[in-house]
């Protein structure tokens, strides 16, 4: 018995000068939730960087896509809502400049967010 190993390609392509794969596929339609903690206890866990990546986030997705985007702490914000195409230059407006709320209720967000 002989057995030859061979090296695969890699399933994804690399970008130029990344050691890392990057992977790209059409995204079918979906609905997608987005909850943000807006409560204090983000503040020293780099709010601004999520707030950041959830604006970029959105404008990547497209219009196959449905947003739900809700800010929770004490209690559960008003969604932002709607194809992502259409919605997603609202999104930096819509999320609060800096952690708000004083405490965190993660199962009223997520009960919001199923509803």
């Amino acid at each position: 018995v002989a057995a030859t190993a061979v090296q695969p390609e890699p399933v994804w392509p690399k970008e130029e000068g990344s050691s890392v794969a990057t992977a790209s596929a059409a995204i079918p339609a979906a609905d997608v939730a987005v909850l943000v903690d807006a409560s204090l206890s983000m503040r020293n866990h780099r709010y601004e960087d999520v707030r950041q990546a959830v604006v970029a986030f959105a404008a990547a997705l497209a219009g196959k896509q449905t947003l739900h985007l809700r800010v929770f702490g004490d209690v559960a914000g008003a969604p932002l809502e709607g194809p992502a195409d259409k919605i997603s230059g609202k999104v930096a407006d819509h999320l609060p400049a800096a952690p708000i709320f004083h405490n965190t209720d993660l199962g009223a967000a997520i009960h919001k967010a199923m509803e």
